[in-house]
């Protein structure tokens, strides 16, 4: 188990963990464009920007869950997706990159990120008065499957 006292500090980067995703998305497609352009600089903005997501998804899965209507299978997906999203996020560096490993990993995060859409879809079915899962993570979940299925197939 997780410390009480890092249990505060990952509690007190909760909010601006989210912030910093939506900054690493935006430069992580400035990123890309500097590789589909094959510009100079791309493979190391990739690898600091694809890494620092991966952390701040990892981060985020021990994230304490503060909602009261949270069932114990809600906590084991909740860490399960992010989990799968870091996977992801490191597996994405991996194929953009040309490293061996990347098509496993991004395999994992596909399974794992389906298995989490289909628990939210379920849940937010059986218990739409409950907020548990908040539209903003359903869709997280599917663009990064997207994401993830489309580097396989296309890349």
């Amino acid at each position: 188990m997780i410390s009480n006292t890092r249990q505060q500090a990952v509690n007190k980067l909760s909010p601006y963990l989210d912030k910093a995703e939506l900054f690493m998305a935006a430069f992580i497609l400035i990123a890309l464009v500097f590789k589909i352009q094959h510009w100079p600089g791309a493979g190391i903005m990739l690898t600091v920007l694809l890494s620092t997501l991966a952390v701040i998804y990892f981060l985020n899965a021990f994230a304490q869950d503060t909602n009261p209507q949270s069932q114990k299978m809600d906590i084991f997906f909740t860490k399960l997706m992010y989990w799968g999203l870091a996977i992801g996020a490191q597996g994405l560096l991996f194929v953009l990159q040309h490293w061996p490993g990347g098509d496993m990993m991004i395999l994992i995060s596909s399974i794992s990120s389906v298995a989490s859409i289909v628990y939210v879809l379920k849940v937010k079915k059986e218990r739409a008065e409950a907020a548990v899962f908040s539209n903003r993570v359903l869709l997280r979940l599917i663009v990064f499957a997207v994401i993830c299925i489309t580097a396989v197939v296309g890349y």
